[in-house]
């Protein structure tokens, strides 16, 4: 199986929004939490089958809660870096924006 690393900026995403979710209503940061678990998982076993977008970046839509996950995949090296972890009401034109790995 891929390793999957999480960019500093897409862990603060997830953490952020886990705390939002829980202010909303208890229980529900913690099921947002293994949602996002959960899809990592599935991306740490196939990553090919998202799509690929810009800047060769590919997406996993969360279907449960409005987010994506925006990762890149390093074939070679089995490796998924996790650059995002976006909300899609966000400007999408910074979905794809270019982050450092």
């Amino acid at each position: 199986m891929n390793r999957v690393v999480l960019l500093d900026d897409a862990k603060i995403e997830w953490k952020n929004s886990v705390v939002w979710y829980e202010e909303q209503s208890i229980g529900l940061g913690s099921r947002f939490f293994e949602v996002v678990e959960k899809k990592l998982d599935l991306i740490a076993q196939s990553p090919e089958q998202f799509p690929k977008g810009k800047n060769n970046l590919r997406e996993a839509v969360i279907r449960i809660f409005p987010f994506s996950i925006i990762f890149e995949y390093h074939k070679k090296d089995e490796i998924v870096v996790v650059v995002a972890i976006f909300h899609n009401k966000r400007n999408p034109k910074k979905k794809y924006k270019s982050r450092k790995s």
